[in-house]
């Protein structure tokens, strides 16, 4: 009986501990909500079409929705740039996944979900940031993340450009395979239909945007209390 309380205590605490950390990087970056829930609810599904055990599948969600936890060390000039990032500037932004990692590291309940948070920008062909791993050098946790976060990056708005299609994103991901994308990954990914990205990335907008309106009404109802 102790021991079950416990265990529920350090799986409460450790829950808390998720929230308060996604809560700081949506607080540094509005789009970042959207995006972390997105790129989650990707990355379960595409882990689930390769088969990982459902243990593992929560490790891969933790690690989705802290991807980005390293910006909170990022400037504002740099992090809400309306627009393309310089030389120097972009330098400076990929220190993000060194930053999340040396933040969440030592929380054992993290685990293996900091290897997402660590390798995330890493390409197969060994081209890209923090240290230019290659092929199975990057965990499969940061394999299986980088196809859906490429997805949800193409099809949302910049301030450079606007959202490219499915269609067109599904194209760019198996043009890539090989090279910026592990070639099994990036053929899990593409078997799995478009209408099915699309319908979840409109379950979280629609969730987000309940949310949003449910606050509103909060702070309305608040206040005309305080007023009356």
């Amino acid at each position: 009986m102790l021991a079950a309380r416990a265990y529920q205590q350090l799986h409460d605490t450790n829950a808390e501990m998720l929230q308060a950390l996604t809560t700081a990087i949506q607080l540094r970056d509005v789009e970042t909500e959207g995006h972390s829930q997105r790129v989650m609810r990707y990355c379960r599904l595409l882990a689930e079409r390769m088969g990982w055990p459902l243990e593992e599948i929560a490790t891969i969600e933790r690690g989705s929705i802290l991807h980005d936890i390293g910006k909170i060390g990022i400037p504002d000039a740099i992090l809400h740039k309306p627009g393309r990032l310089t030389s120097d500037e972009r330098q400076i932004m990929k220190q993000h996944p060194l930053m999340g990692h040396a933040l969440i590291q030592r929380a054992q309940f993290i685990g293996a979900a900091a290897d997402i948070v660590l390798y995330h920008h890493e390409q197969v062909d060994g081209s890209d940031y923090p240290t230019g791993l290659m092929g199975d050098q990057i965990p499969l946790s940061a394999r299986i993340f980088a196809p859906v976060d490429a997805l949800d990056a193409m099809t949302s708005n910049r301030p450079y450009r606007k959202a490219l299609t499915f269609e067109v994103a599904a194209e760019e991901i198996a043009r890539h395979a090989g090279t910026q994308f592990d070639p099994a990954v990036a053929t899990a990914f593409l078997s799995i239909p478009l209408s099915t990205w699309k319908d979840i990335r409109g379950q979280v907008e629609h969730t987000i945007g309940e949310r949003m309106a449910d606050a509103l009404h909060l702070d309305q109802t608040q206040y005309l209390l305080s007023a009356s």
